[in-house]
């Protein structure tokens, strides 16, 4: 879940009612939590219902903000260096999905952000080979870059993701629906967006959206944070 406004409010305020709902998700996706804004990162080990830490951060006012439950990739350990968000120099990252193997990203990654990584996971990996792209070009055109290198390896269930900067928040729908962890329902990798006054959020599925809108798959949303206007681009 991701949101951003122009005044400053909570996650679990523009979410609405139902985010307790969301919350709930949390006792599925234990293996730690996080919460970025602009300026701060918290992140634990702890199933985020456990954590006193959690209350404070999805009441806390900002003008934006990233939330991530993790459910960890099999062979990919449960440690706090391995939970969302990922951050660095005010951008911080979340990806719901697998990318087998992780190191499918490592040649997108220039060699002193591999060497620097706080983890082993695919995710951090796939911020990195962002942030790498983003020294020759525009953070979108970074992020739209790395997106079709790792889609051309075909070694991923879902690219699926938010990435907040000072000036945009961007969110992904990529993902192949024949790759769906088992017993998951048929729009596990679903991604729903509701724009009102008080901002504009994203969020996963899995809960009470009633009214909220869907973003088409193979599809990159990028919201001005400055105005909130939004732009759908064709991944």
């Amino acid at each position: 879940m991701g949101f951003v406004a122009e005044n400053e409010t909570s996650i679990s305020e523009i979410a609405g009612d139902s985010f307790p709902q969301f919350a709930l998700l949390a006792d599925r996706h234990k293996d730690g939590w996080g919460f970025s804004t602009d300026e701060t990162l918290t992140k634990e080990i702890l199933p985020a219902r456990s954590s006193p830490q959690f209350d404070h951060a999805v009441n806390a006012k900002e003008k934006g903000a990233l939330l991530h439950f993790r459910f960890a990739s099999t062979g990919i350990s449960v440690q706090e260096s391995n939970s969302h968000p990922f951050s660095r120099d005010r951008l911080s990252f979340i990806h719901n999905g697998t990318i087998k193997p992780a190191t499918t990203v490592d040649p997108y990654v220039a060699p002193d952000l591999l060497a620097s990584m706080s983890g082993t996971t695919d995710s951090e990996r796939f911020f990195l080979a962002i942030i790498t792209a983003a020294r020759s070009t525009s953070i979108q055109d970074a992020f739209l870059q790395t997106l079709r290198n790792i889609k051309s390896t075909g070694n991923f269930s879902s690219l699926n993701s938010m990435l907040l900067t000072p000036d945009f928040y961007f969110v992904v729908a990529e993902h192949d629906n024949d790759r769906i962890p088992k017993d998951e329902p048929a729009d596990y990798y679903r991604l729903s967006y509701k724009s009102d006054q008080e901002g504009l959020i994203v969020a996963s599925s899995g809960w009470e959206q009633t009214g909220w809108v869907e973003i088409p798959n193979h599809t990159m949303m990028v919201v001005n944070r400055k105005n909130l206007e939004r732009d759908f681009i064709n991944i």
